[in-house]
């Protein structure tokens, strides 16, 4: 569980990137966190990664979460370039103290339709295998936290499905994931609970089930128009 409580952050101007924002995240949720450009929603993922410290207010995570149990995958990297896929799994194994192993390794891979391209520098990647990559490099971490900041834009509409897969996987066995999109409609497929950041604020925060119209028109009619 994550309990996110007043949280405030600025970065040093008048105005705050997020305010005062309180959520409650179950184990085990995919929560999708959707917004206008600028709305906080990087600002937000990157206070739950670690990244940032709030500036008033507080998160607190399942007893025993540590840092390095919560893995970030941002809109772009994530991996190294001048590393083949395979040891780009197997680096972040290492680092994040998990059985290392080529078997399990490849496994990632695969899941994430990369097997066969495991061999192959990352920097010869296509936009959306880099994206597939970043993802399975963080999946292989057996994170209790993952959070993805617009990291499935540009995944072609077959890969996309696969790497959907590897997330609701990774949920049921355990991770909590927290992911950024403009694509509502994606968010209302994959996402068990809905998150709307609006000029700095949540102004939204509901399980998908309970959700009584369609995602497009409350995020529509909970956002300022621009």
């Amino acid at each position: 569980m994550l309990e996110i409580k007043g949280v405030t952050y600025s970065y040093g101007c008048d105005d705050a990137a997020i305010k005062d924002v309180s959520v409650a995240v179950e184990e085990g949720s995919i929560v999708g966190v959707a917004g206008h450009n600028g709305a906080g929603k990087t600002t937000l993922l990157r206070i739950v990664s670690g990244m940032l410290k709030p500036s008033s207010g507080s998160l607190t995570f399942s007893p025993g979460v540590v840092r390095g149990e919560i893995a970030y995958v941002p809109d772009n990297g994530g991996f190294y370039p001048d590393l083949t896929a395979l040891d780009n799994v197997l680096f972040r194994m290492g680092i994040a103290r998990v059985r290392v192993s080529r078997d399990l390794a490849r496994d990632h891979l695969d899941q994430a339709g990369l097997l066969e391209c495991s061999n192959k520098l990352a920097r010869s990647f296509s936009h959306g295998m880099k994206k597939r990559l970043a993802i399975a490099c963080a999946l292989s971490a057996q994170p209790r936290f993952v959070v993805l900041d617009e990291s499935l834009n540009g995944i072609d509409p077959e890969s996309l499905e696969t790497t959907l897969g590897c997330l609701r996987k990774a949920a049921l066995d355990g991770s909590t994931i927290l992911i950024s999109s403009h694509d509502l409609s994606l968010l209302e497929e994959l996402c068990s609970s809905i998150l709307i950041m609006d000029s700095s604020r949540c102004v939204f925060f509901e399980t998908v089930d309970q959700l009584e119209k369609p995602l497009k028109s409350i995020y529509f009619e909970r956002t300022t128009r621009r």
